[in-house]
């Protein structure tokens, strides 16, 4: 908003053409938000439209800071009201399908936050094209209620062979000092 010389305030509508799309595969959630004429836009920040993975609005989101030795860096991150997601990975594309930075995949359902210098993304995406395309994918975690689901069945030996198996130890795997019980070996 801007207040005018006679006192009175001038409202400015700005429309972004960015573009979200939205897919969802076996894989997991994968959003491409693409931004075209990037370096003509103000980000500081740059916000996505809203979109809802497992009922959270979530935003994407890109601002410009200046470094210390004057030059210009953005840095991508998805948002949320609890700070919490699922484990995501992100990547910035330009219209050729080159892929020109990425931050992969944490499994602590904390942000990734992706650093890219000015000046290489504005060499990658190019001045004629100037679009930049960001690709954001939440990986699908397993359920442990549908490992319930997919534990073996006793075979016909009934009752002996379930009376059998809480008499022998469960089997346990170590992941760093944690222990787990194995539920079935084929997983």
């Amino acid at each position: 908003m801007l207040k005018g010389t006679d006192g009175t305030l001038l409202v400015v509508f700005e429309f972004d053409d960015d573009e979200c799309k939205s897919v969802s595969n076996d894989g997991g959630h994968t959003l491409k938000w693409s931004i075209p004429n990037f370096s003509s836009r103000l980000c500081s920040p740059l916000s996505s439209r809203g979109f809802g993975i497992d009922g959270m609005l979530n935003v994407l989101r890109i601002d410009k800071k200046e470094t210390a030795a004057g030059g210009i860096e953005y840095v991508v991150f998805v948002f949320n009201r609890t700070n919490i997601f699922p484990p995501h990975s992100l990547s910035l594309v330009n219209s050729r399908g080159e892929v020109f930075g990425v931050a992969p995949k944490k499994e602590d359902n904390s942000a990734l936050f992706l650093f890219a210098k000015g000046a290489d993304l504005h060499k990658a995406i190019g001045p004629v094209d100037d679009t930049l395309h960001v690709t954001l994918v939440f990986h699908k975690t397993m359920n442990p209620l549908e490992m319930l689901n997919n534990m073996p069945k006793p075979s016909e030996g009934g009752m002996d062979e379930i009376a059998e198996s809480k008499n022998s130890a469960p089997k346990t795997a170590m992941v760093g000092k944690s222990a787990y019980v194995v539920v079935s070996d084929d997983l």
